[in-house]
């Protein structure tokens, strides 16, 4: 194996081992390495809020084969970004010091924070004395060796089981073991680990992106839009991009659904005007021709919070996929929770999902449930 190969010294010498776990495929390898001894591995993933809702449902699988650690870091992403600045590759000095709008921060420096701070703490406070970990010296951009990495505890010992394998000695042993990757990964080889990172971004991550979810994505561009601008020293506008003729092609395969469900709903907006709205950007939809959730920004009074007012298809799209989604967007765009609409089957559903019952709403046959998000 090379550099820290060597998995029966490591637990000859700890009761227990400390393993970070993305989801990606260097992780599920390093896991798959250390099955033998599973009874004392403990993974740890730093859930940042920022994961792809079915990379998110990927990790927490593993679960039910391995004790799993999901840690939150100290501050939310949010607050992160906020206080730290926006993550980009390019830095001028006066946004990184604060002198000129906005804020922006090393992308490596938020990563430190979210993910690698959060992992250390979690490992800290489950006394744990030894972390593996699936970074690559071929990728490996926070780490100098397989066994070191600024901010590590001093207490704690660190290395690199797969640090010398190469991409094809990695996909052979996935393959040779017949391990199972996120759905994505016959697209890009990612762990998908932040949706809307404005760093870093490479073509394929953003075409990704745009096939996962289009508001994220647009979400994303905008947020690179902005850093990037900064960088070249232009003072730019965040805003999400509501190219009409994007939003046409979004709603087409998603009108028959939305046009069946208003037949059963008689309190709905009209068709015509669900359309118009959407078209000029006051809501947002989310899904294709399987399953459609429409969303908007309301101010209830105690903050901007996102409403559903439309939801239609299959059940377990809705729920698993574009509620998740729908929710990160909620978040990325400072909303305080998120409220929906609908019969009573929802209500069950969504109880499931950390949303309570509000009371009836303004549609007839129609309840509200809401869901508080963490502060920001």
């Amino acid at each position: 194996m090379g550099p820290g190969g060597d998995l029966t010294q490591y637990f000859a010498r700890h009761a227990r081992v400390h393993i970070a776990f993305s989801g990606g495929r260097d992780s599920v390898v390093l896991a798959d390495l250390c099955r033998p001894w599973r009874d004392r591995v403990t993974l740890v993933w730093a859930n940042t809020g920022l994961m792809w809702p079915h990379m998110a449902e990927f990790v927490r699988g593993y679960g039910r084969e391995f004790r799993l650690i999901e840690a939150a870091p100290q501050r939310h992403f949010a607050q992160v970004w906020r206080e730290d600045g926006l993550p980009a590759d390019v830095v001028p000095v006066d946004n990184m010091l604060g002198r000129r709008w906005p804020r922006i921060q090393p992308w490596i420096s938020c990563c430190a924070t979210l993910r690698t701070k959060t992992i250390f703490d979690a490992v800290a406070k489950d006394c744990g004395t030894l972390l593996l970990h699936g970074q690559r010296a071929s990728d490996a951009h926070l780490f100098r060796s397989h066994d070191r990495i600024a901010g590590m505890p001093d207490e704690l010992e660190m290395a690199g089981p797969i640090w010398s394998w190469s991409d094809i000695d990695v996909a052979a042993y996935i393959e040779h073991r017949g391990l199972a990757l996120p759905e994505h990964y016959g697209r890009l080889a990612s762990s998908l680990e932040c949706a809307i990172c404005p760093a870093n971004s490479s073509r394929g991550e953003n075409n990704l992106r745009m096939a996962l979810s289009p508001p994220l994505a647009a979400v994303a561009h905008s947020l690179g839009r902005t850093v990037r601008k900064a960088a070249a020293g232009v003072l730019a506008e965040m805003e999400c991009d509501r190219a009409e003729e994007a939003r046409v092609a979004r709603w087409e395969p998603a009108e028959p659904l939305i046009r069946a469900a208003l037949a059963y709903d008689t309190g709905e907006r009209p068709l015509p005007l669900i359309r118009q709205d959407y078209l000029e950007g006051r809501n947002e939809l989310f899904g294709d021709e399987r399953a459609v959730l429409l969303t908007e920004f309301r101010d209830l009074g105690e903050g901007k919070t996102l409403y559903g007012y439309l939801a239609a298809g299959d059940m377990r799209i809705l729920t698993d996929i574009l509620r998740p989604q729908a929710e990160l967007f909620a978040v990325a765009h400072g909303c305080g929770a998120a409220f929906i609409s609908g019969r009573r089957g929802w209500m069950r559903v969504l109880r499931r999902h950390g949303y309570t019952f509000q009371g009836r709403s303004e549609k007839p046959h129609s309840w509200t449930m809401a869901k508080l998000f963490a502060a920001a």
